[in-house]
């Protein structure tokens, strides 16, 4: 994910699932005890120079890549980022 400038991102800004909606690549998960995010990939561009990038949600085309190779349960693929993620410091 990195090498493709991809990120799993926790929007602290979506409040509920419903909010969160059902758009392909979205998950409404818990990241730690008590508290739950929204969940989606996004890229990041840079624009050229030192000024300027860009967070843009990713394409469809990212998902359908990962049920390719069998990385199409986002539940599971998401939870495994976010263990990895969060065991770096141990």
């Amino acid at each position: 994910m990195k090498a493709a400038n991809l990120r799993l991102i926790a929007d602290k800004r979506i409040h509920s699932r419903e909010d969160c909606g059902y758009a392909t690549g979205r998950q409404w998960m818990s990241l730690k005890d008590g508290e739950e995010y929204c969940f989606y990939i996004m890229r990041y561009k840079t624009f050229g120079g030192n000024y300027g990038e860009s967070w843009t949600e990713t394409e469809e085309e990212v998902y359908t890549n990962m049920a390719k190779y069998n990385l199409g349960n986002r539940d599971s693929y998401y939870h495994a980022v976010l263990d990895y993620a969060l065991s770096a410091d141990k």
